[in-house]
């Protein structure tokens, strides 16, 4: 009796053994794989080499324009405050917004094109994007000249050079304790007329 027991007890597993196998042999028969993955690993993104010569504070203001990270760039902002008044031309104070008095004071970011301009806070953002949308390259680093940007006391001048259809041109990074506190295009100017001849380099023109 315990052997006929036995035997049939076989005979089941057998007939498990042989569904399963049919099931998994069947392309009519879906079969259920586990879509588990292995955890995603973080890619560390590699911080640049430091280059020697100038302070940590202005290469990493270089290493933002030099990734486009125009974002990052707006909270390195130093912006000039001056009382605004009437508007007569070139070397004309700043706007006064509607409504303030003349003599109000307001922020500013100074931008050297063919002539001076004080532009207002908001226009920061796309003024960046001018510069670091045209896949700047390092040229140099220098000592700022006195005067530069009348405007602003600066310490150093990171010059970029950017592609255009009209050539290869200049931008100057105007960089006072370590924020960016104006540009220098200039009107047309190369790279090598960012700065006035013999102004002192840091960091040679190539990077």
């Amino acid at each position: 009796m315990a052997h006929h027991h036995v035997v049939k007890s076989a005979l089941a597993i057998l007939g498990v053994a042989a569904l399963l196998l049919g099931v998994a042999c069947d392309p009519a028969v879906p079969v259920r794989m586990s879509t588990a993955t292995a955890p995603a690993t973080a890619t560390a993104i590699p911080t640049p080499p430091r280059r020697v010569g100038i302070p940590a504070e202005v290469d990493a203001i270089i290493n933002l324009v030099l990734a486009g990270d125009t974002a990052a760039l707006g909270r390195n902002i130093a912006l000039t405050t001056l009382p605004c008044g009437p508007q007569q031309g070139p070397g004309s104070p700043p706007a006064c917004p509607p409504g303030q008095p003349s003599g109000t004071r307001v922020d500013v970011f100074p931008v050297a094109t063919c002539e001076g301009e004080l532009r207002p806070a908001s226009s920061v953002q796309p003024t960046l994007e001018t510069l670091t949308a045209a896949k700047p390259v390092l040229y140099g680093v220098y000592r700022a000249p006195r005067p530069y940007l009348p405007q602003v006391q600066a310490d150093y001048v990171a010059v970029f050079s950017r592609p255009t259809p009209n050539g290869t041109l200049g931008a100057g990074v105007v960089i006072p304790a370590g924020k960016v506190a104006g540009l220098w295009f200039g009107c047309s100017a190369r790279p090598s007329e960012i700065v006035p001849p013999g102004t002192e380099a840091l960091l040679l023109p190539g990077g």
